[in-house]
């Protein structure tokens, strides 16, 4: 009988049930280091949907990122 949970250590990779399987993804975004794609995954976990104006794929690139970064200004200690 097969078993429609995900198997990550089958050998061929259509064999191992992704397709049953589509959020595993997001258990790994929702840790993510950038808090943007947690919160979208987090959403996406929940079945909502992610409403965006920008380019994704511009905005949070590593130049934009690093630019942000270094232009950044520090915090005040009070």
């Amino acid at each position: 009988m097969a078993s429609n949970k995900y198997d990550p250590l089958k050998r061929e990779p259509q064999f191992a049930n992704a397709l049953d399987s589509p959020l595993w993804e997001l258990v790994a975004l929702v840790n993510h280091c950038h808090p943007t794609i947690c919160f979208w995954a987090e959403q996406l976990a929940k079945g909502q949907f992610i409403t965006y104006e920008g380019d994704p794929l511009l905005d949070f690139g590593v130049g934009n990122f690093l630019d942000r970064i270094s232009y950044k200004n520090p915090k005040t200690s009070e």
